[in-house]
């Protein structure tokens, strides 16, 4: 199976609320607990017309974190690289999409995909087990009566070269809407109901860990290198 454009993995949750997705393989969806809770769950991708009926196969309030197995292929895609952070030090280069309130198009409101470049601060979420990200940019403001300008980023992946390192879950008052606390990837990993879901959807999972910025050409890097007889 080719591999697919990071940002094709990005799908919309629609349950209690909408929210973002991001698609580890063909049809388990990773997203926020706060987004399906319970009940039934539609997913959506823009290179479909329809929405895929997906059920909640494992969540996690604590974390705040759900998988979801769609009842057919959302996209034809493998597997997704999965990241653990092995550092303190800050990274630079992380994107963050999603579907958020804000993107909205055409008079019908009609949903669509937005990207943030943001840098990866590991000290700043240590004590609280989250991934924090610093956005590059502040997102557009708007009015106190209206949503945040966010609200719909919910599950919506975080990557590091083409490593997912988490989903993205809120977005802190007293920020200035650039800050965007996570959930990482270590404590899902480590989560045994999480594991055996996956497994029961044929799954085994893997992880690498990640020490600063992860090019995405690493594994081309290292196939390289080994050709030489360097490696």
């Amino acid at each position: 199976m080719t591999a697919v454009p990071l940002a094709d993995r990005t799908v919309v949750v629609s349950a209690i609320r909408q929210g973002s997705g991001v698609l580890l393989t063909d049809r388990l969806v990773l997203t926020c607990a706060h987004v399906v809770k319970s009940g039934s769950v539609l997913v959506a991708h823009p290179a479909r017309p329809d929405r895929i009926r997906a059920m909640v196969t494992w969540i996690d309030y604590g974390l705040d974190v759900a998988l979801l197995e769609a009842v057919e292929p959302v996209l034809r895609a493998p597997m997704v690289r999965l990241g653990v952070l092995e550092t303190r030090e800050a990274i630079p280069g992380c994107e963050i999409t999603g579907f958020p309130e804000v993107q909205r198009y055409g008079p019908d409101r009609r949903l669509e995909a937005d990207q943030y470049t943001a840098t990866a601060l590991p000290l700043a979420g240590e004590v609280r087990d989250l991934l924090v990200c610093d956005l590059d940019g502040s997102p557009a403001a708007r009015p106190d009566h209206e949503p945040p300008a966010l609200s719909g980023l919910s599950g919506g992946p975080v990557f590091v070269g083409d490593v997912l390192l988490g989903v993205a879950r809120q977005v802190p008052r007293q920020r200035g809407g650039r800050r965007v606390e996570c959930v990482p990837l270590e404590p899902v990993l480590a989560a045994e109901p999480f594991v055996r879901a996956c497994r029961k959807a044929g799954v085994e999972l893997r992880h690498e860990g990640v020490h600063g910025h992860f090019p995405r050409d690493q594994r081309y890097e290292a196939d390289y290198a080994q050709a030489l007889g360097v490696a």
